[in-house]
């Protein structure tokens, strides 16, 4: 519920400052998510172990964008949903 409760706050701060959801979608909130990631991999450097905290900085968001477009195009092929994919 905290998550819904941040998200709300920054749609209406959105609202107050005219911000499209868009732009706070791919800044703000993109940012409050690598946080974590950061102190965990801060922790980890600060330990001795340079050469993980640096592969958790790759891989991790690697990870996150290949399992989540992954089960995305999966789910629409097994939905019958032929879109033509363009990048």
């Amino acid at each position: 519920w905290v998550a819904n409760i941040l998200i709300d706050m920054l749609s209406f701060f959105g609202v107050v400052f005219n911000i499209k959801q868009a732009f706070l979608g791919i800044t703000v909130l993109a940012w409050g998510n690598s946080v974590g990631d950061m102190m965990a991999n801060s922790a980890i450097a600060k330990k001795g172990y340079a050469k993980m905290a640096i592969t958790g900085c790759i891989a991790g968001p690697l990870f996150n964008l290949f399992f989540g477009l992954g089960i995305s195009l999966c789910k629409e092929a097994i939905n019958g949903n032929k879109s033509n994919y363009t990048f």
